[in-house]
């Protein structure tokens, strides 16, 4: 009898985890209609698009989804509402603000930990940082940043993603011009392409970057120099010398 009510009552225990687990998962829902819910921890209902998934929170609201309008939101941490485009995917943070969505114009926003407000293009994603700042967004027009933990500001160039460091320098960009940096770990600055991706290290140094012309350069563990092409994708380790 004893054993019967160890069972019994663990049964009754796993039962009850299994509910809870249930009523606290998100779910998701396909839409027939437009249909109006409340994002996640907002306290105004909007319009999602027909034929489009949203994901939903263990209170039915809004965890992501296609909005059926242009919709004014706050980004998250943010205190100036700003319009998202119709027909795109926004993630809303527990408060009901944006995480990351496509702007409806071009907007001026701070990238995070910056202090110059700068413009990003209309019909792009926007991700935003806690305090409200862009993490990562698609510039609206050449835009001349200082590369993490560089002293040399450089331009970037219109219409291309760039990603920010927690001080607001670039991490990573499309450079506009043809432009002279230095390798990481290397003593000896060289010509990256205009128009292509670079990637810094956190002395301001190029990880990776597209090479602008015929280069010497050591190749990791080789005993003597190379001539790389312009044009070809270079990773350098911390000693200035290519990977690869």
């Amino acid at each position: 009898m004893r054993m019967e009510r160890y069972i019994r009552f663990y049964l009754i225990v796993a039962l009850v985890f299994a509910l809870m687990c249930v009523s606290f998962a998100n779910s998701t829902k396909t839409l027939t209609a437009d249909t109006v819910l409340y994002p996640r921890g907002g306290n105004t209902a909007v319009a999602f698009k027909a034929g489009t998934t949203v994901e939903l929170d263990n209170r039915g609201q809004v965890i992501s989804g296609v909005i059926a309008h242009d919709t004014v939101f706050y980004p998250q941490g943010g205190n100036t509402a700003i319009a998202f485009q119709a027909g795109t995917v926004v993630n809303f943070s527990e408060r009901g603000q944006v995480v990351s969505g496509v702007i409806a114009h071009d907007t001026v926003f701070y990238p995070q930990g910056g202090n110059t407000a700068i413009a990003f293009k209309v019909g792009t994603r926007v991700n935003f940082s806690q305090r409200g700042q862009v993490i990562s967004g698609v510039i609206a027009h050449d835009t001349v940043f200082y590369p993490q933990g560089g002293n040399t500001a450089i331009a970037f160039q219109v219409g291309t993603v760039v990603n920010f460091s927690e001080r607001g320098q670039v991490v990573t960009g499309v450079i506009a011009h043809d432009t002279v940096l230095y390798p990481q770990g290397g003593n000896t600055a060289i010509a990256f392409r205009g128009g292509t991706t670079v990637t810094f290290s956190e002395r301001g140094q190029v990880v990776t970057g597209v090479l602008a012309r015929d280069t010497v350069l050591f190749r990791q563990g080789a005993n003597t120099a190379s001539t790389f092409k312009g044009g070809t994708t270079v990773t350098f380790n911390t000693r200035g010398q290519v990977v690869g």
